[in-house]
């Protein structure tokens, strides 16, 4: 609280209201950290904001920007489920992996403006090869190194074709039943 008294909100006091103190936890690299801020209500009605919040640059989503820096940077390099793995492994939190899809998703809005002023590198490449949450497809080459060669089916028929091992069909034994039924 002493640190946002230092803020001068004097300028805007007509237009804005001073509300009372409202807790946040904001969810850091060491863990929850849990504060006190003011809001500010528009004079003439129809919402309002956090000033404090809106200085130090925190989001709606209760991150700081460290660990959206590095939530995001893990997920360009592995799928969202992998990030939430690593960055539990290193802070003993995580937040969730549609959660981190959605710093992506809101920091991705960027790229388009970024992508037309920055060119390319040279030597970059034409081909562009998009990976989905780390699954993907197996290619025919794949399944034949997995599997190997794939055995022919020696039965008899759909029925019994994982029993190789009977050495009969069902056909042939009802006939056989039926045979021993009529001669008892």
């Amino acid at each position: 609280m002493v640190l946002q008294n230092k803020f001068n909100y004097s300028a805007n006091s007509e237009e804005y209201y001073r509300g009372g103190l409202v807790p946040r936890t904001l969810k850091t690299t060491f863990g929850e950290v849990r504060y006190w801020r003011t809001y500010f209500t528009v004079q003439g009605g129809g919402g309002g904001f956090y000033p404090f919040d809106a200085i130090i640059g925190l989001t709606s989503d209760g991150f700081s920007p460290l660990v959206m820096s590095l939530a995001t940077k893990l997920a360009t390099r592995m799928s969202f489920a992998a990030s939430v793995v690593v960055f539990k492994y290193f802070y003993d939190w995580a937040p969730s992996s549609e959660a981190i899809q959605g710093l992506v998703i809101g920091m991705g809005r960027d790229a388009t403006p970024y992508m037309e002023v920055q060119k390319a590198p040279e030597g970059d490449g034409e081909i562009l090869v998009i990976e989905v949450d780390g699954k993907a497809t197996p290619t025919a080459t794949e399944l034949k190194k997995r599997r190997g060669k794939r055995k022919k089916a020696t039965s008899c028929c759909k029925r019994h074709r994982n029993k190789d091992k009977r050495h009969r069909c069902h056909k042939k034994g009802k006939e056989k039943r039926l045979k021993e039924q009529k001669w008892a």
